[in-house]
């Protein structure tokens, strides 16, 4: 008896020490939703992956446990039988810790989120100005768009020139951003981002300021290999 005794506690013990707390924990809550289908994904060889996934109903509270290889790029999916948009999905920064998102269902892709890690956080300063970038890029499109129909080329001379001036700020706000951020994960992810704009001694040199444990993060090799492959070329 006390042999299977001890082979009992020797097992819940082995079970214990099996398992893992997760590196990043995702509560969050979706106003409006009764039913649907929640998915976490990341990108893997240049496609987008689920991860893990969860059926809700009757809640609209959810939580994922995330084990991480590294600091990345993540997104939250949700299917709807009566959302079929395009703007269903959220981008954020996971990294070790915690990660809440608000969101309501008629406006998900713009849900309130909050986490309690750096990477993050300058993750959603860096999205919001770009969004910027990106809604003037709108603008100087339809102003085109009505120039070329009007036949104006004056205008068109014009709007082509603001949109250079516009692309140049765009990639110097991510050069500067992160050269202001040099032992965040999230730098080099950003240099990625905006890498077709940006010359390749740029990258070499905002590359260079990081410090060594980003050079060596996923997206930091990433960016030297990228900074190779346009030199070898």
């Amino acid at each position: 008896m006390k042999i299977k005794l001890l082979c009992l506690v020797v097992f819940i013990s082995t079970l214990s020490c099996e398992t893992k707390n997760p590196d990043l924990t995702i509560t969050g809550e979706i106003s409006g939703l009764k039913k649907g289908k929640l998915y976490l994904q990341k990108v893997k060889d240049s496609a987008i992956i689920n991860i893990d996934s969860l059926e809700l109903y009757n809640t609209n509270q959810f939580q994922f446990d995330v084990q991480l290889n590294h600091p990345e790029v993540m997104y939250l999916q949700l299917e709807k039988d009566t959302l079929e948009r395009a703007d269903n999905f959220i981008a954020f920064f996971a990294d070790k810790g915690h990660l809440n998102v608000n969101a309501e269902l008629d406006a998900f892709m713009y849900a309130k989120i909050k986490a309690d890690y750096k990477n993050q956080q300058q993750f959603q300063e860096y999205s919001q100005n770009i969004k910027r970038f990106g809604d003037q890029k709108l603008e100087l499109i339809k102003a085109e768009l009505e120039a070329r129909k009007a036949n104006n080329q004056n205008r068109l001379d014009s709007i082509n020139q603001a949109y250079n001036k516009m692309s140049t700020r765009r990639y110097l706000y991510a050069i500067n951003f992160a050269m202001n951020h040099p032992d965040l994960e999230v730098s080099p992810y950003v240099i990625l981002n905006q890498a077709q704009y940006i010359n390749t001694k740029y990258l070499d040199s905002v590359y260079q300021s990081f410090d060594k444990s980003i050079q060596k993060s996923y997206y930091g090799q990433e960016l030297n290999n990228l900074v190779t492959q346009r030199h070898s070329n």
